[in-house]
């Protein structure tokens, strides 16, 4: 019962209509009450700033005011620990890092994934990150400028041709796609842009890419045909295959197995979540 009640106060207070100050207030007071911590929250913007000192390195983690709940469930225990559960999710807490490693994140959000490299403490990551969505680019651009690492963001998204496709935008539920959902609460033109051109353009051609992770709500195999060129040098890929395809809501399980199957990878881990881990059995650089 008092599981439900944290709930339903939290749903209140992270509403639109009750003010920006009075939910940071909120926002203090849940983070001093459960990690014994004041993450310092305060508004930039559009944005809401937390800090937090992981690794004797100050963070500044940033996210929209307008998703505002979207904050409040993943850093409410701390930054920190929102970086644990990314590797946990994700898969990738059981692989072996290393400072240099070469990180691409399609469907980048707010960049959370870089929170659980943070935790590692790794001296340097490259960190290329794809994002179209409006909200989220602005948190992302202002997320990477963290210490240990070398970024590079765009709004552009990740597809299977160069140009320009609709996109579906439902922030609230983080669903956004390049394949029309179900529901969503506006659309507009991004610029697209294939996987294989973009490590052409960016001299990544002969480097070896540690790791891949994929989350495009529904989109994975035309992401993965833009990729064919590429595929060779990945490392490992870190996919999200959930029933989040269109608007009969399918699972890409099927279409992702057998293309990275063809491209000489093995699924390694799957979890409920629908997130697999595959590795790379040829990889030769």
């Amino acid at each position: 019962m008092l599981k439900e009640i944290k709930e339903s106060i939290d749903m209140v207070f992270c509403h639109n209509y009750v003010p920006t100050s009075i939910y940071i207030k909120y926002f203090k007071l849940r983070t001093q009450l459960k990690i014994k911590k004041d993450l310092s929250p305060c508004l930039k913007g559009q944005l809401i700033e937390i800090n937090e000192i992981i690794e004797n390195e100050n963070i500044k983690w940033n996210f929209p005011s307008d998703l505002r709940y979207r904050g409040l469930i993943r850093y409410v225990n701390s930054i920190n620990w929102q970086g644990r559960m990314i590797g946990k999710t994700y898969g990738i807490e059981k692989l072996n890092f290393e400072s240099g490693d070469i990180v691409i994140d399609c469907g980048a959000n707010f960049g959370d994934i870089l929170l659980f490299f943070y935790n590692l403490n790794l001296k340097n990551l490259f960190y290329y990150g794809f994002e179209p969505g409006k909200l989220e680019f602005d948190a992302l651009n202002l997320n990477i400028k963290n210490p240990k690492i070398t970024g590079f963001v765009t709004n552009k998204a990740l597809g299977d041709k160069d140009g320009f496709q609709k996109f579906y935008y439902s922030p609230e539920d983080a669903d956004s796609s390049l394949e029309k959902p179900r529901n969503y609460s506006s659309s507009f033109i991004v610029e697209t842009i294939t996987l294989d051109n973009f490590i052409s353009r960016e001299n990544l051609t002969d480097k070896r890419i540690k790791l891949f992770k994929l989350e495009a709500e529904g989109f994975e195999p035309e992401v993965l045909n833009g990729a064919k060129n590429s595929l060779k040098n990945i490392e490992y890929i870190s996919a999200d295959l959930g029933p989040e395809r269109g608007v009969a809501q399918d699972c890409t399980v099927a279409e992702v197995n057998e293309i990275l199957e063809r491209a000489g990878f093995s699924m390694q881990y799957f979890n409920n979540c629908y997130r697999a881990i595959y590795k790379n059995k040829n990889l030769k650089i």
